[in-house]
This record gives C-alpha cells, structure tokens and sequence, in this order.
C-alpha cells in the first residue's frame, strides 16, 4: 500500500504517491485511484481535507475487505487475492460482539449494519405478533401459565403492558431509520398497593419480552431488586450486582469495586454487560436508596456507546440510565432503606450530594429527566379473606377500628364473630347475630351480666368459625392446636427476646425428636 497519501500543506502542495499497481486485486484501477483521489476535492482546508482523507481510507478499506451479506462470494484478503477466497460465515456465528448471545428460539443473530454498527435485532417484534399477544393475553391469559385458573390483566393492568409494547414498536422504527439522535426512553413508574397485581403485570412483561421480542433476561432486559428475597420473587438480580454498586459483604471487604472490572487497558465488562440492554425494571423501589440508584445510573450512562442508541438527546445533551427504558415497581408506602436516603424522602432539602438530588428531582419534578408517566393500581386482589383484606387496609391508613384488633387478638368484641367492618353487617346473614350487638351492650351496660364466654355462645356456628379464624395472634386460651404439624417450622413472632430464644430451644428438641437426628 502506499506509504504517504498525501504531503503536509507546508510541502508547498507537493503530492507524492506511490503506484498504485502495487495492490494486488481484480477490482479496476479506476475504481481505487478515484477513492485515492478524493482528498483534492478539499484543498484549502486542512481540517476538511483530513476528514476527506480519513472517509476515503474508510472507503478503501471497505473496497478492499468489507463482507457484503448479500452475495455468496465475499471478499477477504488472502494470499494477494481479495476477490476469490470465498468467505464462510456459519448461522451460530456473528460478525459483532454485540450479538454474540442468541436470542431464545431464535435462528438469526444480530447483523452488522451498513456502516458497522450492531443493531440491537427485535427477533419476531411487529404490530401483529405483538398485537396478537396481547389479544391472547387478555382473553385467556398466558398460554403457558400452569395455575388452574389464568389470570388476565384488568383494565388498569392492560393499560401498563400497552405502553411498554408501544415503546418497543417505538424502537423498532428507531431502529430502522438508524438516526444518529433517537427517540426519548420510556421512564414509567407503576405504584399500587399491596396484592393489587404488580408482580403479575412484570410477569405479563417478561414473557412479551421472551416469547415475541425473542430476548434473554440480563441481556436485552433485567428484573432488579434490593435484596436477595425480593430478587428471589421475580427471578431478577440484584441492583448492587448488576450495576456494580459498591458494597461491604460478611468478611466487611468492598465487593464491586471499580477495578474489578475493567481499566484502561482493557475493555470494561460492564460495557459487554450492557451493551445490548434496553429495558430495567426495579421491583420494591423505595427499598432502594437514591445512593444506590444514582451509581447504577452513572455505571450505566458511562459504559453504554453514544453513537446511534437512545443515550444522547442531542449533541451535548446525555440523558439518564444510559438512554435506557426504566420502570419502577412498588409503594412508596414500604420501609425505608437502611441509612441511605428514601425516594419519599423530603425532594426539596438540601443533600451532601448533588447525585442524591438528582435521583429525587427525577421522581419529584417535570424536568427532561424525571420519571414520565405514572400508573396505579388501586385493587387488591390477592386477599381472598374479606375480612383481612379491610384489617390490612385499615392498617395501611392508620384507621382501623380497636375492634379489628381485639378480633385479631382473640379478646371480646362488641359485634358477632362474621361481622364486616365495611357494610356493618354479618356475613352468616343471620338477624338474631346481627342483633346480638345491641343485646351484649345492653347486658353489659345492666346489673345482671354473663361472662364473656357465655355470651359467645349465643353466636351461631358460622360466626364461632370466622372468630377463631380471625384470630392470629397465638395464645393458651384460644387455641389448642398448638403441637399441629403446620406449626412445627412456622416461624414465631413476640415482643420479647427470652420467650423467643426459649423457644427456639424448645422447638429444637422437638425438632430433633421428630426427625430422629442429634442436634449439636
């Protein structure tokens, strides 16, 4: 190849080139001396004639030694001929990093674009795979769901699924047209109450995500959690792990630090990690502190390309998470994170760190980066008991009656064992228990009164059984099934730390009785 294209602009405009009949190649000497030729088309301007010199040496390159996908015959350097060595590329193989984990009951991987960049590949992704998914979806529920009775999505539900499929119809045009400048990531946060149906609609999601868009979770989408039980619930990760947030493990060393993955030398595994990543949700994110969050959001938005994805709103302009689609799942009405600072935490104090703002300003304001569109669900469907789902309601509110609490109890109430708070009524329908209420307080209120005893036994025989059953909190006088097998390894709950540690005794004896084992 020739050793100088072209002289310094000080050489007094002297070219000097070497004869080009040196490359060996079948293509005509027209059609590399042209690509050779272009930098004089910018003489007088240094800056542009380097940046012509540099898209004709690209040019070449690709004339010399580009793969066109389309013919069977492709080009290769080989021995001084790069025009007949055929070139084989087998289906499991890519020509880009970026594609080198297939998609689940794919047979395509992603391809290299005309210009060289990997395109992210929605396998199977378009208005009518998606649209017949989430027909089927609404009318019969998963196909593959095991439960006798599938569940479908409500009206609040289909309304959360709609717009993340539509954003992925969004990407796809994106994606398509190939602009440098895409459009904005969906930032959605999806609040509801406790058994209102969220880790339903994440499990609708992830299925869309598998079955049509034919992707892998922790490649192209990622379920997250704070904690290990939670990761547990939604077959996810953690955020510490996958975000590489620095933390104190067992030993108190620092896990996940930075020079654990990757210098200067070599390429980041974080970059590998998400490279090809489009969507994360973070299930129970209250739990999750705004520390935590603003290093996840800073490792993703420095270790995700810029050109051609969704991670610059213009030029100058970065946008968070990377350009990646963000929704968070859960209640604001959870505990706090342990000493680090909660997303309901008080938006308009003063922080010791900006990061710490910036999480809050996203959840709090209207500015480009915040949080976009919020959903709710407000039904609780999980509950089957009526009667506990008004007690956890009441609770949740701060306003539950004291005579919620003397039925969880087990002490005496004013009203029969299967009365509904809400409606004021019994459920056994029954109008003598429904006047036993009246009656008790008359007799209490008069000189002659039974005990408390004498008096439950003027309920009727369903409303005796919704009043030991309403009562959870374990004591020697209403329960005598205390040695019951569902006991045995049920975990036990008291205010105390002696009657816990004197029964952990106990039940390890009985344990190693039962299971005939000798315990250290």
């Amino acid at each position: 190849m020739p050793e100088t294209i072209e002289a310094d602009e000080e050489d007094d405009g002297v070219k000097s080139k070497e004869p080009i009949a040196k490359v060996f190649s079948t293509w005509s000497l027209e059609a590399i001396n042209s690509s050779l030729q272009r930098d004089k088309l910018a003489e007088g301007n240094k800056k542009h004639k380097n940046s012509a010199a540099m898209d004709a040496a690209k040019d070449l390159t690709h004339l010399l030694w580009g793969l066109v996908e389309d013919e069977e015959q492709g080009r290769a350097c080989k021995a001084g001929n790069i025009s007949t060595y055929k070139v084989t590329v087998p289906e499991s193989s890519s020509l880009s990093s970026a594609a080198t984990v297939p998609a689940p009951g794919t047979t395509k991987l992603s391809s290299v674009g005309a210009r060289g960049r990997a395109s992210l590949f929605y396998s199977g992704l378009s208005p009518q795979s998606a649209s017949a998914w989430f027909d089927i979806l609404c009318s019969e529920g998963l196909p593959k769901d095991p439960r006798p009775q599938r569940p479908k999505p409500n009206a609040a539900q289909r309304k959360i699924i709609d717009r993340i499929i539509q954003r992925c119809l969004e990407e796809l045009k994106d994606e398509s047209s190939d602009t440098y400048f895409r459009s904005e990531p969906l930032r959605v946060l999806l609040h509801g109450v406790p058994g209102a149906g969220k880790s339903e609609v994440l499990y609708w999601i992830r299925d869309f995500f598998e079955e049509v868009c034919g992707w892998t979770h922790g490649i192209e989408f990622v379920y997250l959690a704070s904690q290990n039980s939670m990761v547990a619930l939604i077959d996810g990760l953690t955020v510490h792990s996958f975000c590489n947030v620095p933390f104190k493990n067992a030993s108190g060393n620092t896990v996940n630090t930075r020079a654990q993955f990757g210098d200067q030398q070599n390429m980041s595994s974080l970059f590998l990690r998400y490279e090809r990543l489009r969507w994360i949700f973070i299930d129970e994110f209250p739990t999750v502190g705004c520390e935590v969050l603003a290093t996840a959001d800073d490792n993703l938005s420095n270790n995700i390309r810029e050109e051609n994805t969704w991670a610059m709103r213009n030029a100058r302009d970065k946008r968070p998470w990377g350009g990646i689609n963000l929704g968070c799942t859960g209640d604001f009405w959870q505990f706090r994170p342990v000493g680090l600072t909660a997303v309901f935490d008080d938006p308009f104090k003063k922080y010791l760190m900006s990061s710490t703002e910036r999480i809050l300003a996203m959840f709090w304001t209207r500015e480009p980066d915040a949080i976009q569109e919020f959903f709710e669900l407000t039904e609780e469907n999980r509950c089957q008991d009526k009667w506990l789902s008004v007690f956890l309601k009441r609770a949740r509110h701060g306003n539950m009656e004291h005579e919620l609490y003397c039925f969880m109890h087990g002490l005496p109430t004013k009203h029969a064992g299967s009365w509904m708070p809400d409606t004021d009524a019994v459920l056994c329908e029954n109008a003598r228990c429904q006047s036993l209420a009246d009656a008790w307080r008359t007799e209490v209120l008069s000189e002659e009164k039974r005990t408390w005893e004498e008096r439950r036994d003027d309920e009727c025989d369903i409303c005796q059984k919704n009043r030991r059953k309403r009562c959870r909190v374990l004591n020697s006088t209403t329960h005598d099934d205390v040695q019951d097998a569902k006991f045995a390894d049920a975990p036990l709950i008291h205010p105390w730390n002696a009657p816990k540690y004197h029964a952990a005794l106990v039940r390890a004896k009985n344990y190693g009785r039962r299971t005939e084992q000798i315990l250290l």
